[in-house]
């Protein structure tokens, strides 16, 4: 899944990517349709809840301070979601895996930075 930030009207989503309506809820778009058909239409949008949708909110506001810091330099945080969590790409080949630990009374964030593993290659 790929997290998109706030809802826009105008804004033609691919399947899977992941927006923050007006009201504060997350959804993801389950199956392909065209510009202008909003969460929480059902026929297209799955609600996300839980723990999750809070990180996935925190989320979207910390893409958007960070856009609005790095507009001058054209820059984006490209940012994904998978089963474990969200993965925050950085520079270079670093990426970040945030996770839930909702274990406690209070959920907390985790930051843990993913390695990518060198190509193998069979040099000589």
């Amino acid at each position: 899944m790929t997290l998109k930030g706030d809802y826009s009207g105008g804004t033609s989503y691919n399947v899977k990517d992941v927006v923050r309506w007006s009201n504060g809820e997350i959804y993801v778009l389950l199956k392909p349709c065209a510009a202008g058909n909003p969460p929480p239409n059902t026929l297209y949008w799955g609600k996300i809840s839980g723990p999750i949708a809070e990180v996935i909110s925190m989320m979207i506001d910390l893409m958007n301070s960070m856009n609005d810091a790095l507009s001058t330099m054209q820059a984006t945080i490209p940012t994904n979601i998978d089963d474990e969590g969200i993965i925050l790409k950085g520079t270079g080949d670093a990426e970040y895996l945030i996770t839930v630990d909702d274990s406690g009374d209070t959920p907390e964030l985790e930051l843990t930075l993913v390695e990518e593993e060198a190509a193998e290659g069979g040099g000589t």
